[in-house]
């Protein structure tokens, strides 16, 4: 895609989103976009029941590096009434689609294009990884299964809560609608749930067969993980290192039982803690820094 192509898509479906009176405005798909097409884009894809405001502080800062950067809103997500049904109705062709469209746009953002997504946004960032010419995909706590049961239970319970009456669980049940972040949704459905297990699924089995198609793949798991179950996500790792796919992995002991290690609201030390090994995992396979344009505080 052409940048002034991407560029036109983008902002029309911003407008949009931003025209809808449902949706809240931290809510909205962001461009953070230098005026050209730079050598690197990077995509971010927020977690499940979060939104693209997740991300903007890192974003921020990659933009301050010379990347053009894109947060995509994932469907059903964002919404002004935090206590929506508007998950219910999520399918994995929803998110495939985003993944797609938003990986699309990217690439006519920058040269080289990154990719990176923590829990549903990081099972993102692993299916584009598996198909598509990603140059640097950052996988972070991918939610490809239920934490403690097996990953064999969990895709089965995965096809029951797909099947089966949609229930709501709290993140938290104590706080309930007072849990934080406050642009983010407290609880989520059961069916939603569901499906992000199977796109999960999805990437799994095309990985059983297919080589994955990005140039460097980094995924990234808390061993106090307490929301998914890691050993998914080292199974994936086993079929990519047997094409011989240039994979690294990091684990990391010191970010506390969470599971969200991106939002600085519920996560006040990510910016200091997290933010910096992220952006040093994705200059880490170049040879040369990129220059910063105009700081995003110049926009």
């Amino acid at each position: 895609m052409q940048y002034g192509d991407a560029v036109r898509s983008v902002r029309r479906a911003i407008a949009a989103e931003r025209a809808e009176p449902l949706l809240n405005p931290l809510g909205v798909t962001r461009l953070l976009d230098h005026g050209r097409r730079t050598e690197r884009s990077i995509v971010l894809f927020h977690g499940f029941t979060n939104c693209p405001q997740q991300f903007v502080q890192l974003g921020e800062m990659l933009y301050d590096r010379g990347y053009n950067v894109l947060i995509p809103r994932i469907p059903r997500h964002g919404m002004r009434d935090r206590l929506t049904d508007a998950l219910v109705s999520l399918s994995y062709a929803d998110i495939e689609t985003i993944g797609a469209m938003a990986y699309a746009w990217a690439t006519g953002l920058g040269e080289e294009t990154d990719a990176a997504g923590i829990s549903l946004g990081g099972v993102i960032a692993a299916w584009l990884a598996q198909t598509r010419t990603v140059h640097t995909a950052l996988v972070i706590s991918p939610f490809f299964s239920l934490p403690i049961v097996p990953t064999l239970v969990s895709d089965l319970l995965a096809q029951v809560m797909v099947l089966g009456p949609s229930l709501f669980l709290w993140w938290d049940p104590r706080l309930r609608e007072r849990t934080l972040p406050n642009y983010a949704y407290p609880r989520y459905p059961t069916r939603a749930l569901g499906q992000c297990i199977l796109l999960g699924q999805s990437a799994r089995t095309l990985a059983k067969t297919t080589s994955p198609s990005a140039e460097r793949i980094v995924v990234i798991l808390n061993e106090k993980e307490p929301a998914t179950n890691n050993a998914a996500a080292r199974s994936l790792e086993e079929r990519w290192r047997a094409y011989g796919a240039p994979l690294e992995t990091e684990v990391w002991d010191d970010v506390g039982r969470r599971h969200d290690v991106i939002d600085p609201t519920t996560f006040p030390q990510a910016p200091e803690l997290v933010y910096p090994r992220l952006i040093a995992l994705l200059n880490a396979a170049r040879n040369v820094r990129p220059t910063p344009l105009t700081s995003a505080a110049e926009r």
